[in-house]
């Protein structure tokens, strides 16, 4: 359901909190769900919260996060709707040699005291860190990061020390390990550049985040009128099949509001759960 809180949006500008051009991919799904138009500040120093390549810790949640970088952005623009991205990437803890990503992005009306937040976890992201103690073993882990194809970093444990970012030419990223390799005495972390301007795979897992959450904000709650209706929660205790005890099986998906809590149930995902799943029956 559409409301004229979400009509008003239509033809008004929204920022981006970010320095790594991620306006880019969120303007077609903004664009089309709510006809606003995005932009970013020139260089809005975003890297302050936390940084991929390890030289910025970051120092708090990414919720906390999103809500700082747009803090930011307002102290120095008049920005009454803002977005904010957050991403992190790491080794899969199941799946060897898998890497695994969550994504998050953060919307907020400071007319309507709206927030709305969309997360994402996705395997589709191309993701690598390996550490380099020898010039034979640095090929092989460059394109283990997606290199050439992608942009790499090159850092050490070690403070004090350079981050080298975006490098692509194989002559630089030879010379710039040489040079971490013989201050630091001890092994390169060679890893593929995160920021969103530097990776497509990244650029297109955060548009099908903001889809998600511009669908979200087209739709109005049934019952407060708000606009973001639609976060996803999990109902569990489907019926066991033998004695219709509830189990810890995920049962259907419930639609809710994150303002006043009502809820719409989604069709069930099944009927009954397999006995072996029963307290009851398989204790």
């Amino acid at each position: 359901m559409t409301t004229s809180r979400v009509l008003a949006y239509q033809g008004r500008p929204v920022l981006v909190a970010t320095r790594h051009g991620k306006a880019d991919p969120l303007q077609r799904p903004f664009g089309r769900c709510l006809g606003v138009n995005l932009w970013s500040p020139a260089d809005l120093d975003t890297d302050r919260f936390g940084t991929f390549s390890g030289e910025v810790a970051r120092p708090g949640s990414p919720e906390a996060m999103l809500h700082a970088k747009i803090q930011l952005a307002r102290a120095e623009y008049d920005a009454p709707l803002a977005l904010a991205s957050e991403g992190s990437y790491g080794p899969h803890p199941w799946l060897p040699g898998a890497a695994l990503g969550q994504e998050w992005l953060l919307w907020q009306d400071a007319e309507q005291n709206l927030t709305v937040m969309e997360q994402l976890w996705t395997l589709r992201v191309h993701y690598g860190a390996y550490d380099v103690s020898s010039v034979a073993e640095l090929r092989p882990a460059m394109q283990r990061c997606g290199w050439p194809q992608l942009a790499l970093t090159l850092a050490t444990s070690q403070p004090g020390l350079p981050v080298y970012k975006a490098l692509r030419d194989l002559s630089e990223i030879e010379q710039c390990w040489q040079q971490l390799q013989a201050a630091s005495g001890s092994a390169v972390v060679v890893a593929t550049d995160m920021r969103a301007h530097l990776h497509p795979g990244r650029q297109r897992a955060i548009g099908r985040l903001g889809a998600r959450l511009a669908h979200r904000l087209a739709c109005s709650c049934p019952a407060c009128g708000r606009p973001g209706f639609g976060r996803w929660q999990w109902q569990h205790g489907l019926p066991c099949a033998d004695c219709d005890s509830p189990t810890s099986q995920r049962w259907r998906r419930w639609l809710r509001c994150d303002h006043c809590g009502h809820g719409q149930p989604q069709s069930a995902v099944a009927t009954s759960a397999d006995p072996r799943w029963c307290p009851r029956c398989n204790p």
